[in-house]
């Protein structure tokens, strides 16, 4: 079926993926795709993975930019909205496209096509595999991918960073720095780190390349209060995604779980198509062919409307209860599946407000690069929409990565074992407030991932 993400395009295929970032350190994708919709009634087939010719010529920037406008007065979501203006001075489609999008639009992006297809086809990316975060003058490694080099080298999460290079992370982030300070999207480049953990201060040295991202973080099914409570981390819904998943589910089923905690602290989105199947696996046994989320398009496009229905899948109607675990990072995807079961299942949200990004892309790509334009909203079947400020938490944790993923004393686990309980929420610590990169940095996908 179509690629449907929360992103754009002529329907090609619907994908939502989050366009915030605070800092993973290198990858990057929208996503948002859903069910497997009948020839007659899909968006229009997305292009197929497009593979760079080094000996075709390049793209001429004014063919590029008149390219954009007329995509986007054809089927941005905003389309009516769109300002008229003199596009001979822009230096590139990526340039035109900050002037042209409406000011709500944080997600819109131009990135390159080959890295795109690779994250979400393959569940590839290349860089460190850090994903970290800013908490007044402290930097706090908060995520590593299990497959990268960063883990490779021994770098963990709770590790506080000192230095990039020799240059203490107070310098870079007075100087505006610290991103650019983890270098180029380059196999070979080699960083070298100082971090503290324990105490002590322990330089790393590590070297971005290629890796294989792990979908699922951690799975596990843990006692608590006289219960089974499962609990899946999963990281994105790109297509590898869809088996890691299952496969959790098949070990939360094998381990008697009564509860679920679905963590989705870090995960910006992705395929809408593989958001619905596992939004069955977690709905009521009486859900199969009832909607789970609808994609909207503008009025130019209304026969492109199309409806993600739940379907009868492992895990269906098997789990009592669940809880999210958010964060800002939290997106797209990510939101419609919070979303798309309220109207089905009471469900709980511990962490800390959402991104808010209730709408999607269908990714065009053209001559190397992939348009990843807002091109439809998303509506539940309740008719919830318009989440653009974010979900807000019932019982509000944020997270201190002092302890790993799956850890029933990790604070946003911590909390939501204790709602499962029935028992009050705890206090939230209070934390200097956590630099938000700005959503969305045109022409760059790992903006949109916050992975390094």
């Amino acid at each position: 079926m179509p690629r449907q993400s929360s992103s754009a395009g002529h329907p090609p295929a619907p994908f939502l993926r989050r366009s915030a970032i605070t800092a993973l350190i290198l990858l990057a994708l929208v996503g948002g795709c859903g069910g497997d919709p009948s020839p007659a009634s899909a968006p229009p087939a997305a292009p197929g993975p497009v593979v760079p010719d080094p000996t075709a010529p390049a793209a001429q920037p004014a063919a590029d930019v008149a390219y954009l406008d007329a995509y986007l007065r054809n089927w941005y979501f905003w389309r009516d909205r769109l300002p008229v203006l003199n596009l001979t001075g822009f230096a590139d489609a990526a340039e035109a496209l900050t002037a042209l999008k409406v000011p709500e639009d944080r997600y819109s992006y131009i990135d390159d096509a080959l890295s795109f297809n690779q994250f979400f086809d393959e569940g590839k990316t290349l860089g460190y595999g850090i994903g970290y975060a800013v908490r007044g003058d402290a930097v706090w490694i908060r995520l590593v991918q299990p497959r990268s080099p960063a883990a490779t080298a021994g770098l963990r999460r709770g590790d506080r960073l000192l230095a990039i290079d020799d240059v203490p992370v107070e310098t870079l982030i007075a100087e505006d720095r610290l991103d650019a300070a983890f270098g180029p999207i380059e196999s070979g480049i080699i960083g070298r780190f100082s971090v503290l953990r324990d105490g002590q201060a322990v330089p790393l040295q590590i070297i971005k390349q290629p890796y294989v991202l792990a979908s699922v973080l951690a799975s596990r099914v843990l006692p608590s209060n006289g219960r089974k409570v499962g609990y899946i981390s999963l990281y994105t819904f790109n297509a590898p995604s869809r088996a890691a998943w299952f496969d959790a589910i098949d070990e939360m089923v094998a381990g008697g779980a009564q509860d679920l905690v679905v963590d989705l602290r870090d995960n910006g989105g992705g395929l809408l198509s593989l958001t619905a199947d596992i939004a069955s696996s977690l709905a009521p046994a009486d859900a199969p062919g009832k909607l789970f989320i609808r994609s909207e398009y503008n009025s130019n496009h209304r026969s492109s409307d199309f409806s993600y229905r739940l379907s009868t899948l492992p895990g269906l109607g098997r789990f009592e209860r669940i809880v999210w675990l958010t964060s800002e990072r939290t997106c797209s995807a990510s939101e419609a599946l919070i979303v798309g079961l309220r109207p089905y299942r009471q469900t709980s949200i511990v962490g800390d407000t959402t991104c808010g990004k209730p709408v999607g892309f269908n990714p065009e790509q053209r001559q190397g690069k992939v348009y990843s334009i807002v091109t439809f909203r998303l509506l539940s079947a309740s008719g919830e929409t318009d989440y653009f400020d974010g979900l807000t938490p019932d019982c509000r944790a944020i997270d201190d990565f002092s302890r790993p993923y799956g850890d029933p004393e990790e604070v946003l686990l911590a909390q939501a074992l204790q709602v499962l309980a029935g028992k009050p929420c705890l206090q939230a610590p209070v934390v200097p407030k956590q630099r938000r990169v700005p959503i969305a940095q045109p022409g760059s996908l790992i903006s949109q991932v916050g992975v390094k």
